[in-house]
């Protein structure tokens, strides 16, 4: 849908009509990256296991492609990391207005991992089609399961 937006400016006795076209003035905005969604491809994640994550980036600019997406996987916990033959960056040479994409990456956590719920961060880098720079970042907070264990106490 093509929108015209009509302008008109009184100078004295005569007048002047512009029109402007806001699809390319819009094509000119920012591009957004940002998650759109997030999924835990395990049943339970528990110390001294794996867990996947498939997390749907969009981009929320439904004009400017985002150009050189770098997706960076982030945690200060030294018990939380990536397994192993996995990296922390995932590369996109582009991604289009309104376009979505995926990726999954799988982390181990240590057996002494000692919270509730992992702390990652997703840190996403890219440019616009004149090479400037943005950067933003989400986090997430998937649920650990603590296993419970009871030792029995008894007298003799």
């Amino acid at each position: 849908m093509l929108a015209i937006i009509l302008v008109v400016i009184p100078l004295t006795n005569s007048m002047i009509t512009a029109f402007a076209d806001v699809p390319s003035a819009l094509s000119r905005a920012n591009p957004v990256i940002q998650i759109s969604e997030y999924e835990i491809m395990s049943e339970n994640i528990e110390p001294d296991g794996e867990f996947t994550i498939k997390i749907t980036v969009r981009n929320n600019n439904s004009y400017a492609t985002a150009y050189n997406v770098v997706c960076e996987a982030q945690t200060p916990d030294m018990d939380l990391h990536l397994t192993d033959g996995q990296v922390n960056q995932v590369y996109f040479q582009s991604i289009a207005p309104d376009e979505t994409v995926s990726f999954s990456q799988t982390f181990y956590i240590e057996k002494t991992f000692p919270y509730k719920s992992a702390a990652l961060t997703y840190r996403f880098n890219y440019s616009d089609e004149n090479g400037n720079a943005y950067s933003n970042s989400t986090s997430l907070s998937p649920r650990i399961t603590i296993p419970c264990k009871l030792r029995s106490m008894c007298c003799r």
